[in-house]
């Protein structure tokens, strides 16, 4: 009995994992080629940056576009918020260098892991209480209610976490557009 109910969770394990890509886009990749060399678009990255380590300031939603965590050639970043909210975009980065013809920006997005958990448990658990509902209390009424709401609550999760990533791609595509205007290249 044990391996069986093992068997199902590794099956529902890799059903999960291939699917929440394609349910969240959460695997989305862009690709950025800029005039710039690495060095300078990660000093421009760096000045819009703040550290993960320093102390929150109630400024600091305007002077910075991102928080987060800088290396030589990656980043790891989240734009920067007022009030919290679970379905921003984690942006994963990376600046690869092409001598001084510029250099070559990838970007990466994914949601925090613990809110892609909660959606997709979240979105089970309305399954679930809908097809207890049809068939075991026989209310097809509040099963098709429940399953609306399931569904209407994933829509806007969804579509929350699509405007969070857009959102954080213009941020990023500012900062290009400012290094522009400041060496005056179009």
């Amino acid at each position: 009995m044990s391996a069986i109910i093992t068997q199902i969770s590794n099956r529902f394990h890799r059903f999960y994992l291939r699917q929440q890509s394609k349910w969240l886009e959460s695997d989305e990749r862009r690709t950025l080629v800029v005039p710039y060399t690495a060095e300078q678009v990660m000093q421009a990255l760096a000045k819009n940056v703040k550290p993960l380590g320093e102390k929150r300031n109630k400024e600091d939603w305007q002077r910075y576009k991102f928080n987060g965590f800088m290396s030589k050639s990656h980043f790891k970043l989240t734009r920067m918020i007022r009030e919290p909210n679970n379905f921003i975009a984690i942006l994963k980065g990376e600046v690869l260098g092409c001598g001084q013809a510029g250099c070559i920006v990838q970007v990466s997005y994914s949601m925090f892991a613990v809110t892609r958990f909660l959606l997709f448990f979240f979105s089970l658990l309305g399954l679930f209480m809908s097809a207890v509902l049809l068939f075991w209390k026989g209310s097809a009424t509040y099963a098709s209610i429940t399953l609306g709401v399931t569904i209407l609550h994933y829509i806007v999760c969804v579509a929350n976490y699509r405007r969070q990533k857009t959102l954080a791609f213009e941020n990023l595509e500012q900062i290009i557009e400012e290094m522009d205007r400041s060496q005056n290249v179009y």
